[in-house]
């Protein structure tokens, strides 16, 4: 973004540098009695173009405070959502956890069933 906002500075000074060549070579063919004239044009113009130059810049700052503040926040909800991810990934961990152990004792208690069951039909 810096670059872009350089360019275009860069730009504008050319602008300006090219506009008070030609305002200087217009001056010198103008008749002498319209030559205070043109120069105060040619400074309210330049004054205008300055204005403008430095107005442009000072909201190419702003957003650029902007953009970074943005940026800022993105960073911070990105380690919010990574931690609620981790805790969410450890809640689950202990979920499983916790139904292997009652599968694992539910099929303590019906194994003796099961094979009680298969030994009946085995029987018939």
């Amino acid at each position: 973004m810096k670059k872009s906002n350089e360019k275009m500075l860069v730009s504008v000074i050319v602008g300006l540098t090219a506009l008070q060549g030609v305002s200087a070579t217009l001056l010198n063919v103008s008749a002498k009695n319209y030559e205070v004239t043109g120069i105060a044009v040619h400074h309210s113009q330049r004054d205008q173009l300055e204005s403008r130059l430095h107005d442009s810049k000072n909201r190419m700052d702003e957003s650029g405070v902007r953009v970074d503040i943005a940026q800022n926040e993105v960073v911070q909800i990105k380690n919010y959502l990574d931690q609620v991810q981790t805790n969410y990934d450890h809640q689950q961990d202990v979920t499983n956890q916790v139904y292997q152990s009652a599968y694992a004792s539910l099929m303590v208690q019906l194994q003796p069933l099961l094979d009680e069951i298969d030994s009946l039909e085995t029987q018939m």
